[in-house]
């Protein structure tokens, strides 16, 4: 899980990544992964909505979710196909 706006870091393919969201207005979600923006496209789900991209060859997505708690709010996972991806507190390049 990680916040909706600001950058996480990730491994991918073995790699670090730095992924960072950036909200232009309340419609507009920008991901960009080490710098470069993605092309993405938003799609609703039964159980919250996704911001898809391709990362590496591969469909990847963040999906916004209900945890479940109202203190807590939504959540976002990264997931890489079928994987979901948690945050590394701390890569070395």
């Amino acid at each position: 899980m990680f916040s909706l706006v600001g950058s996480e870091k990730f491994m991918i393919s073995s790699k670090p990544a730095e992924i960072v969201i950036s909200c232009k207005d309340i419609e507009t979600m920008d991901v960009y992964v080490d710098g470069e923006k993605m092309d993405t496209h938003g799609e609703f789900t039964d159980t919250g909505t996704e911001t898809c991209f391709t990362l590496d060859g591969y469909a990847a997505c963040i999906r916004a979710e209900s945890s479940g708690n109202r203190h807590k709010g939504l959540v976002h996972v990264l997931v890489i196909g079928n994987t979901v991806l948690e945050p590394v507190p701390e890569v070395i390049t």
